[in-house]
């Protein structure tokens, strides 16, 4: 396989062990550039600083000795065995839920009364 054979979502695995995702198009405020995404600690490789035929440029130690390539991305998920730290899953935001009341509960929060009418 070559570098150009890559796909976002296929998941690589380094001379060294680690496991990386592949993320191509990878924008920020900071950087726009394809990079490996390492699933255990959260650091990144450019995808640049690789040869056509995967061997990396700096070090040996990252040169991609595997691959796992499936049509969809939560094949990789699932046959990796990747979801399974979901249960420590740290959100940044969260949908508030929506509250039911009532005409005159919302009356009494507000403290005067309301008059519904029809929206254009």
């Amino acid at each position: 396989m070559k570098k150009s054979d890559l796909r976002s979502g296929d998941l690589v695995k380094t001379e060294e062990g680690n496991i990386y995702m592949v993320l191509l198009n990878t924008k920020t405020e900071i950087y726009d550039k394809d990079i490996l995404l390492n699933l255990e600690i959260g650091s990144y490789i450019e995808l640049s600083s690789y040869n056509k035929d995967l061997t990396n440029k700096l070090s040996e130690k990252y040169s991609v000795n595997e691959i796992c390539s499936k049509d969809y991305v939560g094949d990789n998920f699932r046959k990796n065995n990747l979801l399974k730290h979901i249960g420590s899953f740290y959100s940044t935001w969260k949908r508030e839920d929506k509250k039911e009341m009532t005409i005159s509960e919302i009356e009494k929060e507000l403290g005067y009364p309301i008059k519904i009418v029809k929206e254009n």
